[in-house]
């Protein structure tokens, strides 16, 4: 199968794993374009590419990057239909959303260069909004020419039906590399490193609102004893966390990493007794997020959950919120607290504290669930798998 995927953003490190597996399949030849990747990136891009004749990655321009989201990120003018016309593609897959300019622009190029083609978007968003123009046009546009939506979740997929579209949809969640992201052996030096004796909660992301990481603190401080909480990760927030943590009295129990390279993550994975996502459904703008400079404020809530995957992958027993996609995908791996919930979520890292055999049950239980479902090489065999039946 000839493939193009469009992927814009400065992260497309993270799809990098989705095109290897695909293209180690040996039956698809991939063409991504890309858009706007930050030079770290694309030097990941260029190692995929050696040794796979079959892959090949190319890093366009971004014009109107300066409005902040991703979603007004434009290839250059006429570029992806020239790129289409001489790939001739069986399939062409957005990784943005519908409202994209940039899946548009795929879409267009689709109806004009390869009609035979078959359209697949990403989904991810799962809070329905009504977009400006020119926005709600082009959105407009390729919800109907869409041939098959890959949303990641439920709520993702009903936000797109309730725009018009009635075709197919399977759901595509995130993956991780499982050779990465695998426990590794002793860990007591990093632990002395870092100051982690006792129970080590741990968190991994943004440091933003929809995140709630101070529901983590919180908590931390309800449990007293030895529970210390690892945070590793930047975001508008920090200032406002370090302030909460010296309010609670606990800036001895919380450490504050900031962001390390995904290479060393597995360690501090593996440095933690417990994993928390405590994400919670917000209301904020872009401003606040540090996205971008629009003051309109819009929903949030967690679409996926990565880390989560990331953390199992480790066997790390992990503890999610209610919000969003979060329950679905830690299914029996873990547990799930109510929304918000400071004491519920005290409630379930008291649970793991003083039972290391449930720890070592839903470690085992969360590797094995990511293994089963959440590695690129799963993801990249279902999705071939459903384009070779929509050509068919």
């Amino acid at each position: 199968m000839r493939v193009v995927i469009g992927c814009v953003g400065h992260w497309v490190h993270l799809w990098r794993g989705l095109f290897t597996a695909l293209c180690d399949r040996g039956d698809v030849d991939l063409h991504v374009l890309t858009c706007g990747a930050a030079p770290g990136d694309w030097r990941l891009c260029q190692e995929a590419m050696e040794g796979r004749p079959n892959l090949s990655i190319v890093n366009l321009p971004a014009y109107l990057s300066r409005l902040g989201h991703m979603a007004a990120w434009t290839y250059p003018f006429g570029e992806v239909g020239r790129r289409v016309a001489a790939t001739a593609p069986d399939i062409i897959y957005s990784i943005g959303e519908i409202s994209y300019i940039s899946t548009f622009q795929l879409a267009r190029a689709r109806e004009r260069h390869a009609p035979r083609a078959r359209l697949f978007v990403y989904g991810a968003q799962n809070i329905s909004r009504k977009y400006p123009l020119p926005f709600s046009a082009l959105e407009q546009y390729t919800v109907r020419r869409l041939d098959h939506l890959f949303p990641v979740g439920s709520d993702a997929e009903q936000v797109v039906r309730d725009k018009g579209y009635q075709g197919p949809a399977t759901h595509m969640p995130l993956g991780v590399d499982e050779t990465l992201f695998a426990r590794t052996g002793d860990v007591s030096e990093a632990r002395r490193r870092w100051g982690l004796e006792g129970f080590v909660v741990g968190y991994v992301g943004r440091l933003t609102p929809v995140k709630c990481v101070d529901l983590l603190l919180q908590a931390v401080a309800q449990m007293g004893g030895d529970a210390k909480a690892l945070i590793i990760g930047h975001g508008p927030q920090e200032q406002a966390l370090r302030a909460l943590a010296a309010e609670l009295g606990v800036t001895q129990n919380v450490q504050f990493v900031g962001s390390v390279p995904q290479t060393e993550l597995p360690l501090l994975y593996s440095c933690m007794n417990a994993f928390v996502l405590p994400s919670r459904e917000v209301e904020y703008s872009q401003r606040e997020y540090g996205l971008g400079i629009s003051p309109v404020r819009i929903g949030l809530k967690e679409q996926f959950g990565r880390v989560l995957v990331e953390a199992m992958a480790c066997q790390v027993p992990v503890v999610g919120s209610t919000s969003g996609e979060i329950p679905t995908v830690i299914g029996d791996a873990g547990l799930v607290f109510r929304e918000g919930d400071a004491d519920d979520l005290a409630r379930c890292l008291n649970e793991y504290r003083e039972s290391p055999g449930l720890r070592a049950e839903k470690a085992q239980a969360g590797r094995e669930r990511a293994l089963a479902h959440y590695t690129w090489r799963v993801i990249a065999d279902r999705m071939a798998g459903v384009w070779s039946d929509s050509l068919a």
